[in-house]
């Protein structure tokens, strides 16, 4: 479990690459950032940059995931963040410090790693 310090310093840095509408959230020891200006492909990309600058910190690794909202869907906020966090766990099961990305409408199945 991380420390509260570790967690504000890695939220920190979360904060630090924020762009626009983007919003960084903590879910416990969790660092959330919801990016509604972003389609999958740049929240990919937001979420890679974040593990590196978390990375390039010295702060330790991030296993992330990313998750979309899918308008023609019938879906929750819940859901999507919880789809993102069922990626970040693949990720922290492939070993961690890489991105995970759900495929669109996939809820829990198909995914991409993105790797480091």
């Amino acid at each position: 479990m991380a420390s509260e310090e570790s967690v504000r310093a890695v939220a920190h840095v979360v904060q630090e690459q924020a762009r626009g509408a983007d919003r960084c959230y903590r879910l416990g020891a969790r660092v959330v950032s919801l990016l509604p200006e972003q389609g999958v492909g740049g929240a990919a990309i937001a979420a890679e940059r974040i593990r590196s600058a978390v990375a390039d910190s010295g702060l330790g690794t991030v296993s992330a995931g990313v998750g979309a909202y899918v308008p023609w869907e019938d879906e929750f906020a819940e859901d999507v963040i919880g789809r993102a966090g069922l990626m970040a766990r693949q990720s922290a099961l492939d070993g961690g410090d890489r991105v995970t990305v759900a495929e669109t409408g996939s809820h829990q199945h198909g995914f991409t790693d993105m790797g480091s």
